[in-house]
């Protein structure tokens, strides 16, 4: 995580040079589309950087860098591209669901979006599972979720992931007499949350105000 929160501070270093006014500077990062994906990154690897080894957190980092490495390298080395991706491609097919044909980067990055929404949100669940164990830490826990409601008001995959999972989950839960109340109360719960805020009304804490800032020069 400290290795991507370096990366991406790199990357926005790279697009605006070294900050004058803070406030200024924030507003081209979000006003720039590659730099505002990495402060969201940026985020991301402070929240786990603080947290214990947690390697399902690690996924979306790992599979965006990894796609970057190999975009780099196809254009830098390309016989040496050739020869990892005989042996990368096919697991990429497998865990990605993608078909046997052949597949270029380019379109393999389409896929790999709606893929990291999911793991995001599955990282988003197993965080309120371990609230049930000794591991369980509240406030990477409320921390990470803050980050979720940005996601999920500022990408369209990430809202995906919502729809898919409650379209998977319903059928089952709302059977249940006393656990379908509680998933209606949650799922009410989280729908008011991550409503975008109307104009004039900030959104709470420090992810409120970031979120905000993102909405207003997407």
């Amino acid at each position: 995580m400290l290795g991507s929160m370096i990366l991406q501070i790199m990357v926005i270093y790279a697009h605006h040079g070294t900050p004058t006014d803070a406030q200024s500077y924030a507003q081209k990062c979000v006003q720039n589309v590659t730099t505002r994906s990495s402060m969201q990154a940026l985020m991301y690897g402070f929240i786990f950087l603080l947290s214990r080894p947690f390697f399902i957190a690690l996924l979306p980092v790992l599979i965006v860098e990894g796609w970057w490495f190999a975009k780099t390298l196809s254009t830098k080395h390309p016989s040496i591209h050739v020869m990892l991706s005989k042996i990368i491609t096919p697991l990429f097919k497998m865990m990605l669901s993608l078909p046997n044909e052949s597949i270029t980067l380019d379109q393999m990055a389409n896929t790999i979006q709606p893929f990291i929404a999911q793991i995001e949100l599955m990282v988003g669940l197993f965080l309120i599972f371990e609230l049930f164990t000794p591991y369980r830490n509240i406030i990477i826990l409320f921390v990470f979720w803050n980050w979720m409601k940005m996601r999920y008001q500022l990408n369209s995959y990430t809202q995906d992931a919502f729809r898919k999972f409650d379209r998977t989950i319903s059928p089952y839960a709302l059977k249940i007499p006393i656990i379908s109340n509680v998933y209606v109360v949650v799922k009410n719960f989280m729908i008011k949350q991550s409503a975008m805020p109307q104009p004039g009304n900030q959104g709470g804490g420090l992810m409120g105000g970031v979120s905000n800032m993102m909405r207003s020069c997407s």
